[in-house]
């Protein structure tokens, strides 16, 4: 939640132009390619891609639309009437057991078995949202989501 502070005053508006081109400019060429793929493969399953992130959402907003995710969910960021940024999250950050809850809620609405999904995730703060479903992938993993990846293998 201490990011979301920093946006106290700003316009929701004026993040979301400046995370777009940011996304662009300097994130997109880091994206690690072997995830771009994963998604592609999935898509050409017919699996729905969701993602579902810690990040703001005018932060995934742009890698969402990039790469073509059916659904996505982030963290909210509260804004007065006017869409000015108030330096809080609405509701909760989207991370941890909240992911999962999040995770829960979509397979509920779109139908979604969570035995049978897959989840890919690189922190070690998703473990919760790994073992939620029966084909949890670690991508380029932190060092201690790898540690515990090799001693679930």
């Amino acid at each position: 939640e201490a990011y979301v502070s920093s946006y106290k005053g700003t316009s929701l508006a004026h993040l979301e132009i400046s995370a777009k081109d940011l996304y662009h400019s300097k994130i997109k060429h880091c994206v690690y390619p072997e995830m771009i793929e994963s998604m592609k493969r999935h898509r050409e399953k017919g699996h729905l891609v969701i993602l579902v992130s810690a990040a703001s959402e005018h932060l995934l907003k742009p890698f969402s639309e990039d790469c073509q995710a059916d659904i996505w969910e982030a963290t909210k960021i509260q804004t007065d009437d006017g869409g000015i940024c108030t330096g809080c999250v609405q509701g909760n950050v989207c991370c941890e057991q909240q992911k999962v809850e999040v995770m829960k809620r979509l397979s509920k609405q779109y139908g979604i078995d969570l035995e049978n999904s897959y989840a890919y995730s690189d922190h070690h703060s998703d473990l919760p949202f790994l073992e939620a479903v029966g084909n949890p992938v670690v991508v380029n993993p932190t060092n201690i989501l790898e540690k515990v990846a090799w001693e679930r293998k």
